[in-house]
């Protein structure tokens, strides 16, 4: 049994939230109507307390939420790349000759390679040349020492 109080209350109810509807399908389609609570209640002809009200706290979500969306397809709209104007023809011509410049440096990087292998390769001669080259001196400065003991130096009067 419903009196005639509760059946305008239910009638209220709904149609508010067919106007929060109404209103935030606007809003969300619409980007130059602000995405606010103060716009929502301005547009389905209420108060922004009810709307924050446990009831109609969904509306403050959803205007949260559209909110959010727009910022983030501005973002999106702001990192697109524009084109540069390059058409494709001139893009492959470029992009081959990137790939041909790209084998030549590999090519310049592998002989590079080898040229520094084979002068590591000599540094190691070098450096074994070097020793053995130090060892015969040592061995020739030791013959010199014992060759030139006091018993061979002395003078004969």
């Amino acid at each position: 049994m419903n009196t005639g109080l509760e059946e305008y209350k239910d009638a209220e109810y709904d149609r508010l939230t067919a106007a929060l509807k109404a209103a935030l399908l606007e809003i969300r389609s619409d980007p130059r109507l602000r995405a606010t609570v103060a716009q929502v209640a301005r547009m389905a002809n209420c108060s922004r307390q009810q709307l924050y009200n446990e009831p109609r706290s969904w509306v403050v979500r959803r205007i949260k939420r559209i909110a959010l969306s727009r910022k983030l397809s501005e973002k999106k709209e702001s990192q697109t790349v524009e084109p540069n104007g390059v058409d494709d023809d001139s893009a492959l011509q470029m992009l081959k000759e990137m790939r041909r410049e790209n084998s030549q440096l590999f090519h310049d990087k592998r002989a590079l390679l080898k040229q520094l292998e084979a002068a590591r390769d000599e540094i190691k001669q070098l450096s074994r040349d070097l020793k053995s080259c130090e060892e015969e001196l040592y061995e020739l400065r030791e013959q010199v020492k014992k060759a030139s003991t006091p018993s061979s130096l002395r003078r004969t009067r």
